[in-house]
């Protein structure tokens, strides 16, 4: 289980990212998070228990990142808002 709370990600290719094809974290929880990456926002590969609580998607200058891509096996969870922001930082 991990989480992280009141954190800025910026000026990476792929902002977050759990998981892999050989498994991932039981729980993981995000909140108030930003993230502004250049390829991929979020990609969730595998995890059991996801949550994404306050979530702001911007994208880096001259970017068009995805913003959530689900890859793999993920069990319940719960996103609650989620925001893609209309304007780059």
């Amino acid at each position: 289980m991990f989480w992280f709370s009141h954190v800025w990600i910026e000026g990476c290719a792929t902002g977050i990212e759990i998981g892999d094809v050989n498994g991932g974290p039981h729980s993981a929880t995000f909140s108030q998070v930003k993230v502004a990456s250049t390829t991929a926002e979020m990609i969730i590969n595998n995890s059991r228990q996801i949550r994404f609580d306050t979530i702001l998607l911007n994208q880096d200058p001259s970017a068009t990142p995805t913003n959530i891509t689900i890859a793999g096996t993920v069990g319940d969870g719960v996103a609650i808002n989620i925001v893609r922001a209309s304007t780059s930082i």
